[in-house]
């Protein structure tokens, strides 16, 4: 059995090895990238938006999603890594997103509700997939044989 921890960790052989990641571990880690590329434009244009009558709260606000947007940088390389440590906030922003979605949900902003909800689920998936998992946890152990 391959060690799960470790310098022979199958996440450390995956990383050199960029043929053998697979597909939804890939488009997970891609849109998680895309995820906060869009935190840091939507950070850098609050920023440049503030008015002088709530600057504090205004400078607060995009300062902190200009800061999380950096995290889903660090994020987003992790999963395509297959760092265990990435799994749990890549996948907790996606539980976010999912009621921030449903509050675009009205006419004319229902597009936006769509994109995000969408992007949320097809993370989730490609985080979540058995092979995916592997990569994260490591594979799983054969089963023992029964004696008959």
């Amino acid at each position: 059995m391959q060690p799960v921890f470790g310098p022979n960790a199958y996440s450390n052989r995956v990383v050199g090895a960029p043929s053998s990641r697979p597909a939804p571990l890939i488009v997970a880690g891609v849109l998680i990238g895309v995820e906060s590329l869009a935190a840091i434009v939507f950070g850098a244009v609050a920023l440049s938006q503030i008015g002088l009558s709530r600057a504090a709260v205004g400078g607060a606000v995009a300062l902190l999603v200009l800061a999380y947007g950096l995290l889903l940088v660090f994020v987003a390389r992790g999963v395509l890594r297959g760092r265990r440590w990435s799994r749990g906030p890549a996948a907790t922003t996606q539980l976010i997103l999912l009621p921030i979605a449903w509050t675009f949900r009205a006419s004319p902003t229902t597009w936006v509700a769509v994109l995000i909800a969408v992007t949320a689920v097809a993370i989730m998936v490609g985080l979540l997939h058995p092979r995916s998992t592997e990569v994260f946890i490591g594979p799983r152990p054969a089963e023992p044989k029964g004696q008959d």
